[in-house]
């Protein structure tokens, strides 16, 4: 298997780890002759990836791993304060694709009251794991929690998709996914279209080509459990 594979895997493993350390042996106490940590070498906290845009991924065949539910998390948007929402922290491994950069912004450590950071993330080969991405679409919510317990992941294609009060209408992720486009094409200019996120399963995408990505992907992942 490819070393993108690998160390995709390995990436995706590693979100599992509450505290690493550099240099400290692992197993049994009895086992080893250093037994002892410092405290600079115990690295505390989680791992994470700035978020990943959506938009930057559409079309692009993917595996969510679901990891944690919060079902009242904190909701993060102006007026919406006080309220929460369902919310699944998960990795989110892209599997295809031409290699992407996007921005995003970063606390300023040095100095806290300060303007935020503008920072850039970019990836060049694939798969890449985004690690610790959060996940409160209603759509992809009501998907990953069916098989959140039994430990399954949820693969397909990032795509746009309609509202259910839309595809009652006649609305579907073709459909939806034209008119977001021309919206971009003229600079994003007048309202936004509306549009949510969905794991296209239709054979005319998630292509035998792409469960085989999906598959290859997988038997390095699962050495790493």
């Amino acid at each position: 298997m490819t070393d993108a594979f690998q160390q995709a895997a390995q990436a995706a493993a590693n979100t599992t780890q509450t505290a690493t350390s550099a240099g400290i042996p692992a197993g049994k106490r009895s086992d080893v002759d250093d037994p002892f940590a410092t405290s600079s070498e115990i690295q505390t906290g989680g791992v994470w990836t700035p978020r990943v845009p959506f938009e930057d991924i559409e079309g692009r065949m993917v595996v969510i791993v679901p990891k944690s539910f919060n079902p009242e998390a904190r909701n993060p948007f102006p007026g919406q304060e006080g309220t929460t929402r369902e919310e699944f922290r998960v990795d989110l491994v892209v599997l295809d694709g031409e290699p992407f950069t996007y921005e995003y912004t970063e606390r300023n450590t040095e100095d806290p009251t300060g303007p935020r950071l503008e920072k850039e993330m970019r990836f060049d080969s694939f798969p890449f794991t985004a690690l610790s991405q959060s996940i409160a679409q209603g759509g992809l919510v009501g998907k990953l929690k069916p098989i959140f317990e039994d430990g399954r992941l949820f693969m397909g294609v990032m795509s746009y998709a309609p509202y259910v009060a839309d595809s009652k209408k006649g609305a579907t992720i073709d459909s939806t996914r034209r008119i977001v486009q021309a919206w971009i094409e003229k600079g994003r200019k007048g309202t936004k279209p509306q549009y949510t996120w969905a794991l296209d399963d239709r054979a005319t995408v998630l292509t035998p080509e792409r469960r085989a990505l999906a598959g290859q992907w997988w038997s390095e992942y699962r050495k790493t459990l």
